[in-house]
């Protein structure tokens, strides 16, 4: 019980701290015309995190109700959709953002060859589990 609890909780601040990021992101890109690098790599860290704990919430889930479907529940299947779409979106924006800026130098390269990265990787771990597994966790 108490594993579910924590569990719970870290996918909730996951998700927040996604929103965090992206909401800090965005407000430095518009108001200072600077894009903070490291703030986009650990949007893509959150995201990737928020899908990790939806693993082992459907793992420990699958292990404490026998009957327990995974395909069958909804909220599953809308969260994870909302991080595919988040990786999404915040994947083509920062293409989008390099293509615009281009690489820089420094630690600057290394925060946007990181962000690069990260969120191929996490778009293809999704599109994996989508596609290949047909579930919405690993």
């Amino acid at each position: 019980m108490f594993k579910n609890v924590i569990i719970i909780f870290y996918l909730i601040m996951s998700y927040l701290l996604t929103g965090y990021y992206i909401y800090e992101s965005i407000s430095a890109y518009r108001h200072k015309d600077t894009t903070l690098f490291n703030n986009t790599t650990m949007t893509f860290v959150c995201l990737g995190l928020s899908l990790l704990f939806l693993s082992f919430y459907v793992n420990t889930k699958i292990k404490r109700i026998t009957n327990y479907k995974p395909d069958s529940d909804k909220l599953l299947k809308y969260y994870a959709l909302s991080i595919f779409w988040l990786t999404l979106i915040c994947l083509i924006n920062y293409l989008l953002i390099l293509w615009k800026s281009g690489f820089l130098n420094g630690k600057y390269f290394f925060w946007q060859l990181s962000s690069l990265i990260l969120g191929i990787i996490l778009m293809g771990l999704l599109v994996h589990t989508f596609t290949y597994k047909k579930r919405y966790y690993f």
